[in-house]
C-alpha cells in the first residue's frame, strides 16, 4: 500500500500533458453518447436491468485493462470498503440517471446531468481549496450554468408534437444524479491517489452490477419493448465503451 501510495502521490499534482489532454478529450466525446445509447437501450429493457446489464460489461472489460496493464486483479485489505462505496454511488447515480432518462429525453440527459461540474468546481474551489478558479474560467461556468437553465426555459414553452418529450420530473432527477456523480468523482479522485485506479474501477463495477440486478429482481422489471439490432448495439457500446473504457480512462486522468 505504502509503495503504491507513494508513487501515485508523486504525480498528483503534474501538469497534464498532451496524452492526457487527448484522452481525457476523447472520453467527453465518447461519453456524450451516454443518453443516446441508453434510451435505444430502455426501449427494450427496464432501466435498472440496463444499469447492471451495462456494469456486468464494463467488468469484463476491466478485466482485460487489468491484465494488459499488469494491475492486480483483486483489492487489498481495507480497500475493498472504499470499491463498495463506489458501487453504491455508482448505482445511486446511474439509477437516477435511467430513470431521468426515461421520464425526460437524451438531450435534457446530456446537459442536465453534466452539472455535475458546477458542484465539482465549487467544492475544489472554494471548500477543498485545492484549486483555483480564475475569472474567466468561473464566466464560462456561468454561461454553462445559464445554458442549463435555458433548457427548462425551452421545456416550459413546449416542443413541436412528434418530438421526444421532457418532463420536470425527469429533469429534476438528472440534476440529482448529476449531484450524485460529483460526489462519486470527488471520492474517487481521492481514492485512485492510494489505490491502483484498475482493480478499483472493476470492482465498483462488480459491486454496481449486483446491485442493479437485485433491485431490477426485487421490484419485477419487465422487458420494455422488442429486442432489436439498435438495442443490442446501443447496450454494448454503453456497457464496453463508455462505462468501461470511459471510467477506467477517467480514474486514471484522476490520479494524475
Amino acid at each position: 500500500m505504502a509503495d503504491r501510495s507513494t508513487d501515485s502521490v508523486s504525480s498528483t499534482h503534474q501538469p497534464m500533458g498532451g496524452w492526457s489532454v487527448a484522452l481525457a478529450m476523447l472520453t467527453v466525446v465518447l461519453w456524450g453518447g451516454t443518453a443516446v445509447a441508453n434510451q435505444f437501450a430502455m426501449d427494450a429493457w427496464p432501466p435498472l436491468f440496463v444499469g447492471g446489464a451495462r456494469f456486468g460489461l464494463a467488468a469484463l472489460f476491466m478485466v482485460g485493462w487489468c491484465l494488459v496493464e499488469g494491475s492486480p486483479l483483486l483489492l487489498r485489505r481495507g480497500e475493498w470498503r472504499i470499491a463498495m462505496v463506489l458501487g453504491l454511488l455508482l448505482f445511486v447515480q446511474i439509477g437516477l440517471f435511467n430513470f431521468g432518462v426515461w421520464l425526460s429525453n437524451s438531450s435534457h440527459a446530456s446537459i442536465l446531468v453534466n452539472s455535475y461540474i458546477f458542484w465539482v468546481a465549487a467544492w475544489e474551489n472554494w471548500i477543498a481549496r485545492s484549486i483555483r478558479l480564475k475569472w474567466w474560467q468561473l464566466f464560462g461556468l456561468l454561461v454553462a450554468g445559464l445554458g442549463c437553465g435555458c433548457v427548462f426555459v425551452a421545456m416550459e414553452s413546449g416542443h413541436p408534437s412528434g418530438l421526444d418529450q421532457a418532463s420536470l420530473t425527469g429533469d429534476l432527477i438528472l440534476m440529482l444524479s448529476g449531484l450524485t456523480l460529483a460526489a462519486k468523482i470527488l471520492y474517487t479522485k481521492r481514492s485512485v491517489q492510494a489505490i491502483d485506479p484498475g482493480p478499483l474501477i472493476l470492482w465498483h463495477d462488480v459491486f454496481g452490477t449486483v446491485c442493479f440486478f437485485a433491485a431490477s429482481l426485487l421490484l419485477g422489471e419487465e422487458r420494455t419493448g422488442p429486442v432489436n439490432f439498435e438495442s443490442w448495439t446501443a447496450l454494448v457500446f454503453s456497457g464496453l465503451i463508455i462505462s468501461g473504457f470511459c471510467f477506467g480512462a477517467n480514474a486514471s486522468l484522476l490520479r494524475r
